[in-house]
C-alpha cells in the first residue's frame, strides 16, 4: 500500500504524490524557563507549560505525469498562507494543523518522468483526535464525561437557550439573551457566537481559569439549557 497526505481534505494521491513517514513519530518540545539559585543544587523551574511547534518532514515521491502534476501541487501548497488541517495514512484516526513551510525542491530522474523530495510542514504540537472533533448531546444536569488522554482538552459547546454551566470547577458561564437561539463557545479561543454574529457580550464568566476537560472523569454541571452538545476535541502528542 502507498501511503498519502490528506491536506485540507485533498489527497496528495490526486496529484500522484506518496509520502513515507519516519517523521511521523517525533514529538514536540517542551518550552522550559529554569532559574539557578546560587547556593542550591540545580535549577528551579520556573514554567513548562508550553508546547512548542515542530517541523514536521515527510519524505516524498512522484511518479506519474510529472509536469502536470509537480505544478499542480507546487501551485496548492504555496497558495495556503495559513494553518491547514493535514493528516496522513499512517495514523488514520488523528489529524494535525499544519503549514507548509517548503522549500520545494525535487530532484528529477528518469528523465523528467519522475522526482523524489521533501514536503516540511511546521506543525503545532497536538495529534487531534478525530473521536474528539463530534459533538455529544448531554440530557441531566451533571453528567459525567471521560477523558481518555492525558492531556486537557478545551472542547467547544453548542447551548441553546439561555443558563448556566461549568466543568469540575467553580467557575462557570452564564448564558443570557439567548432565547430560542444556539449560541457556540469556543473554549480554546475564547470566542462565543452564532453563525457568523459575535455574542462575547451575551456570555458571562465568572472565574480566572479557561473550562478544561482534565485527564480522566469530568462531571458538567449545566442548568437551564433547551439543549446541549459539546465536542471535546481530544488531543495527544
Amino acid at each position: 500500500m502507498r501511503n498519502y497526505l490528506m491536506i485540507n481534505g485533498v489527497s496528495s494521491a490526486d496529484f500522484g504524490v506518496y509520502i513515507s513517514g519516519p517523521g511521523t513519530f517525533s514529538a514536540p518540545a517542551r518550552e522550559v524557563q529554569m532559574l539557578q539559585i546560587p547556593g542550591r543544587n540545580g535549577d528551579l523551574i520556573v514554567k513548562a507549560d508550553r508546547l512548542q511547534n515542530y517541523e514536521l518532514v515527510y519524505p516524498a515521491f512522484i511518479c506519474r505525469n510529472f509536469d502536470s502534476n509537480i505544478a499542480a501541487l507546487r501551485n496548492y501548497l504555496l497558495s495556503q498562507p495559513s494553518y491547514l488541517r493535514l493528516e496522513d495514512s499512517y495514523h488514520p484516526d488523528e489529524y494535525r494543523m499544519a503549514m507548509y513551510t517548503g522549500p520545494f525542491d525535487p530532484e528529477v530522474t528518469q528523465r523528467l518522468r519522475a522526482a523524489k523530495f521533501e514536503l516540511s510542514f511546521n506543525v503545532k504540537p497536538q495529534r487531534f483526535l478525530k473521536s474528539g472533533e463530534e459533538y455529544v448531546a448531554f440530557t441531566g444536569t451533571s453528567p459525567i464525561l471521560e477523558n481518555p488522554t492525558l492531556f486537557d482538552a478545551k472542547p467547544k459547546l453548542r447551548l441553546r437557550g439561555n443558563g448556566t454551566f461549568r466543568i469540575n470547577t467553580l467557575n462557570y458561564y452564564t448564558v443570557q439573551n439567548n432565547e430560542n437561539e444556539t449560541i457556540t463557545i469556543d473554549c480554546e479561543l475564547m470566542e462565543c457566537y452564532t453563525g457568523a454574529t459575535a455574542r462575547n457580550a451575551d456570555v458571562l464568566y465568572t472565574g480566572t481559569d479557561t473550562p478544561v476537560l482534565n485527564p480522566g472523569q469530568n462531571r458538567l454541571n449545566f442548568t437551564g439549557f433547551d439543549d446541549i452538545q459539546l465536542m471535546p476535541r481530544w488531543w495527544t502528542v
